[in-house]
Formats: C-alpha cells, structure tokens, sequence
C-alpha cells in the first residue's frame, strides 16, 4: 500500500517528503491535492479581483498544505511586496525582482541622429532585467521625433552570441511604439530559463556606427505557474496586467496594458493605469507619451 501511495504522489507532482505527518495514508492524499488546488485558485482569483489580503489567505492555506513548494512560496512574497507597493488611488504599481544585470534604458551624449530637443530614446524596462512568459514577446519605446533613417534591433543568448538581427523603418514621429517580436520573420523563440540580451538603436550612419543611439537590455523567459496560467486565461487584457504586474513579468504586463488600451483607446482609467505602471519604474518622463504604430521589420 505504501509503495502505491508514493508512486500516486509522484505522478501526481507531489514529493511525499512535503507532506505534512497527517497526509500519510491513501483515504486523504486525493481529498490533499483538491485542497491544495483549490486554495491556489482561491487565491489567483482573488488577486486578479485586486483583492491581496483573501489572495494571500489562500496562497498561505495551500503553503500549509504543502511545506515549501515553489508555487505557493512564490505567490505569497509576490503578492504580499505588491500590495505593499501600491498606494492609495494608484491603480497598477510594479515592484521589480532586482537581480541580475541593469538595463540601458536611455541612449546618452548629443552625437549621431538629430532628435527633437534634449529627448533621448528610452526603452520601457526597469532598471535591471525583467520577465516574460512568452515564446516571442513585445517590447516597448519611446523614440523621439529624430533624423535616423533605420533602426536596428539585436537579441543575443546568455553567452552574447548574436542570435537574431534586423533593420526596421522608423516612425519619425514622438511616441511610443511597440516591438511585437512574434511579427519577426525567422527569429527564434525564447526559452525556459533563458536570459536574453537585446539592443536597439538608432542607426545614424550606416557607414560610422559611434553616433548611434542605442538602448539594451536584458529579459528572461519563465514557465508559468500552472494556477496563475489558468487565471490568466480566463482574465481580460486589464486583469491580465495586474496579475502580471503582481507576479514581477514586467513585459507581459506591459502589453496586456497596451492590449486594453488598444480596444478601450478612450478610458480614463486605462490611460491612468498605464501612467501610474511606468511611473512605479521611473519612466516618469514617458508616462503620458502617445501611443503610434510602429514599423516593418526586414532582414
């Protein structure tokens, strides 16, 4: 009978060592896995309604049930560093993992391409690397009215090998654009577990790259937490970019933003939300930038 539990609990995703001294026989561990399931959903549910403190009940519920899994662990410091971080009337916040490489957000220096003032490039990232979840993610800027007749776009792997390159037709027009990687022709998807390196610049002379102004940064792609995939599934584009945003995806918050605010152009509270995200990362200066079509890539 014990060797049969054990192989249960393994197919079942459930190591036998996390399970607490009550769950040791076969009559409870099925009624333990719906428990743990339910309080997962429980809890993802409730923080797609922006409600934190029942989100963080039920997180901490499926946590007692399972001692130290990975899922539940991750949640509960998620969302409890979120629900810290979002003030009175501010309706989307994000609070960055701050590990691993800082991004060059800004292009610098008064060299290369004429742009409209003293406006600089930006990317929309936080200051160090941020996540996704998709095999193929958007990426945003601000690119100022400017002179440069292409654009340049890079991604490397974690050991800085180039693995995708391509020329784009610049918008010439101040605004923010969105990068849709999965509009790309040939490049690779991103991989679990994977850190990405990007650039994008402002190609002033084709013949003397110095005078460019260039932007990089850094994405990892993550699998998804199976409970907060089934919420995010069942969630519209806003609800989206909060559960995103509460769980540190930076990039897949920020489309799901952009996602809603492309079908709801005109709503206040989009416009605000978008704003107050941006500004919980610093991007003050482009929270309230229009948004443009971007461009065409070619190879």
């Amino acid at each position: 009978m014990k060797r049969i539990l054990l192989v249960f609990l393994l197919c079942a995703g459930i190591s036998p060592i996390a399970l607490p001294a009550s769950i040791a026989n076969p009559v409870n561990v099925a009624q333990f896995r719906l428990s743990y399931d339910k309080y997962m959903q429980l809890g993802y549910a409730a923080n797609a309604r922006r409600d934190y403190k029942n989100a963080l009940i039920n997180f901490r519920k499926a946590l007692k049930l399972r001692p130290q899994d990975k899922y539940a662990t991750r949640a509960i410091s998620n969302v409890s560093r979120y629900a810290k971080a979002l003030r009175p009337g501010q309706l989307y916040t994000f609070v960055p993992a701050n590990r691993g490489t800082p991004n060059n957000r800004q292009s610098g220096g008064t060299r290369g391409c004429a742009t409209a003032g003293s406006e600089q490039l930006v990317a929309l990232v936080p200051e160090k690397e941020a996540l996704t979840t998709a095999e193929y993610p958007a990426l945003f800027f601000y690119i100022p009215q400017h002179s440069s007749p292409t654009i340049e776009f890079v991604l490397l792997d974690n050991q800085d090998r180039e693995i995708y390159k391509t020329n784009i037709t610049p918008n010439t027009k101040a605004g923010i654009v969105r990068l849709d990687l999965a509009e790309f022709p040939n490049i690779p998807a991103l991989k679990n577990n994977q850190k990405y390196h990007w650039y994008f610049s402002l190609v002033c002379q084709a013949e003397d790259r110095s005078g460019d102004k260039y932007v990089e940064g850094f994405i990892e792609k993550i699998a998804l937490d199976p409970f907060l995939a089934g919420e995010l599934k069942a969630a519209n584009p806003r609800d989206r970019a909060s559960l995103y945003a509460a769980n540190s995806i930076w990039y897949d918050a920020l489309a799901a933003l952009y996602q809603a605010r492309q079908e709801r152009p005109q709503d206040p509270a989009l416009v605000k939300g978008w704003a107050d995200l941006l500004k919980s990362v610093g991007l003050n200066t482009v929270a309230q930038k229009p948004l443009l079509p971007c461009c065409n890539a070619r190879r």
